[in-house]
């Protein structure tokens, strides 16, 4: 074996002449791979001047001498470009977008988004999307103080907007909602907790209510919209 397995870093071979060849070759692909940081992942054609050091990764239909390098990692080095092919769970910071990218099969996607702060999606034991981006399959879920209380806060953009919790069977809705909507009397919130059911076979449907009158710090009023399943 000539080279490491993973990375394919040069081995100097036994009595081998001029060893420094192959080490500083090794070098100089830790350089490129070690907290690898590009500058662009939708790049297509190399760029006429680049900088020593200068990274990518090689956007798709690239052109010119990156032609067929669709999707590696090309770095600047030495007066020419040096490639290397990325494997499934490579991560690479995405200087021009801000973001981590990762490699997985055959694809580079983002990661984090937002400055390199925020995840663009989290799913645990289950798949997220760019809707629903914080997806959790669970047998519970726990929310817990940090040392005093604790505030489960639901925003909506504008006041004929929806804050609302909506209750699924099967991913079919069954209730909705805990929301905030436009007040019916506009000299109060109405605090408003409402829940129906017609999910079994047979059952007729119900609905419950339940109305807590008060008034915004700023005098301002807004209606609070609660509704769950269950039985009367």
């Amino acid at each position: 074996m000539s080279a490491t397995a993973r990375l394919s870093l040069p081995y100097i071979a036994p009595l081998q002449a001029q060893k420094q060849y192959s080490y500083n070759e090794a070098m100089a692909v830790l350089d490129q791979l070690v907290q690898p940081a590009v500058l662009s992942r939708t790049t297509t054609a190399p760029p006429a001047s680049p900088d020593e050091g200068d990274a990518y990764i090689v956007g798709a239909s690239a052109t010119g001498v990156w032609s067929g390098k669709d999707g590696n990692l090309a770095c600047w080095l030495n007066g020419g470009w040096s490639y290397r092919a990325p494997a499934d769970g490579w991560l690479a910071y995405v200087t021009d977008t801000a973001e981590f990218a990762v490699f997985q099969s055959g694809n580079w996607t983002s990661f984090v988004t937002t400055g390199g702060t925020s995840l663009a999606k989290l799913g645990i034991n289950a798949t997220a999307d760019l809707s629903d981006r914080l997806s959790v399959a669970a047998a519970g879920t726990l929310l817990s103080h940090d040392g005093a209380g604790h505030r489960l806060s639901i925003n909506k953009a504008t006041s004929a907007d929806t804050a609302s919790l909506l209750l699924k069977h099967n991913f079919s809705a069954r209730a909705e909602k805990l929301g905030i909507d436009p007040p019916e009397d506009p000299a109060y919130w109405f605090c408003r907790i409402e829940g129906f059911s017609s999910d079994r076979a047979g059952e007729s449907p119900w609905r419950y209510e339940l109305r807590l009158r008060v008034r915004r710090q700023d005098g301002t009023p807004d209606l609070l919209t609660l509704a769950c399943p269950g039985t009367p």
